[in-house]
């Protein structure tokens, strides 16, 4: 079997390039592994799971999940795809920087496809050839290796996709039998590997913010912007004027700074903090809870 052979090589690749690095514990805010994994109804009717199981931890790897998964995929006649997603987890973003520039070099050098084609032609007599690699264009690092394999007159086309994603690095790996390069499907598995991972790496309120002071005219009140996971890097600040049960809530024009101080308008209403956390991968809004009604 062509494809199994294929995507044993390409895994323990994948697992050698981690060897004899040490073990580092998950900071917190650690996206989760199987939230990033790839599941059957991530792609197009007929898809099937295979296989799902966690990694264990290895070297700078601290989590992941493997998954492979079967599907039929409609190009004019529909044709077979095994495709293994493996999504890791790292301790930090230089690590995953780092491993990123490993594998990438692994996949891309000479050295990499001999030891490539040494790891399938040691089980099947193949003919292994292998396109230039390529961006894709993600962030925060991206590369593409295509190539084809003929193994006892059988082509089978495979494309590895590599990116990071701050913390978070995704290696997919495609290998389709049929007359359709396996290439087109890999970046449909990119995009929808690379949404998820982007969705875990954006803040997330830990604890939501809260407000401290006397809700009265004349009084001052300060926020505090709560608890995040996946480092902010800024915080910003919009103060809300709220009805008396803590609904129907608008924006304070100007009232953008950490504190606020009570106006006559306020009596009577109640008064909240909405924070906007920012990061490399985006924002998040959360507002605190209302203060008592404002005497």
């Amino acid at each position: 079997m062509s494809t199994k052979v294929i995507t044993a090589a390409l895994v323990a690749l994948a697992l050698a390039a981690f060897a004899g690095t040490a073990v580092a514990a998950a900071p917190a805010g650690t996206p989760d592994p199987s939230a990033i994994a790839l599941r059957a109804s991530d792609f197009p009717s007929g898809a099937k799971e295979a296989l799902a199981k966690k990694i264990a931890s290895s070297g700078d790897l601290v989590a992941g999940y493997e998954t492979s998964i079967v599907f039929a995929q409609p190009y004019g006649r529909s044709h077979f795809v095994i495709g293994l997603s493996s999504a890791y987890v790292e301790t930090s973003a230089a690590s995953a920087a780092k491993a990123y520039g490993t594998l990438a070099h692994l996949y891309s050098s000479k050295v990499g496809q001999r030891a490539f084609v040494k790891a399938v032609t040691a089980k099947a007599a193949a003919k292994v050839a292998f396109a230039k690699p390529r961006s894709v264009g993600l962030p925060d690092s991206s590369m593409e290796l295509a190539g084809t394999a003929v193994v006892k007159k059988s082509r089978t086309n495979f494309s590895i996709e590599l990116f990071r994603l701050d913390r978070v690095l995704v290696l997919d790996v495609l290998i389709g039998s049929g007359k359709t390069p396996a290439l087109r499907d890999a970046k449909a598995l990119t995009s929808i590997v690379a949404a998820k991972a982007k969705a875990q790496l954006v803040p997330a309120a830990l604890a939501a913010p809260t407000v401290s002071g006397t809700p009265q005219q004349g009084q001052t009140l300060t926020a505090s912007p709560g608890t995040w996971s996946n480092a902010p890097t800024a915080y910003a600040y919009q103060w809300q004027s709220c009805d008396a049960a803590g609904a129907t809530c608008a924006d304070i024009p100007g009232a953008t700074g950490a504190t606020y101080a009570v106006q006559p308008a306020d009596v009577g209403k109640t008064l909240r903090v909405e924070v906007t956390a920012t990061n490399g991968q985006g924002v998040t809004q959360v507002p605190s809870a209302a203060t008592a009604v404002v005497a």
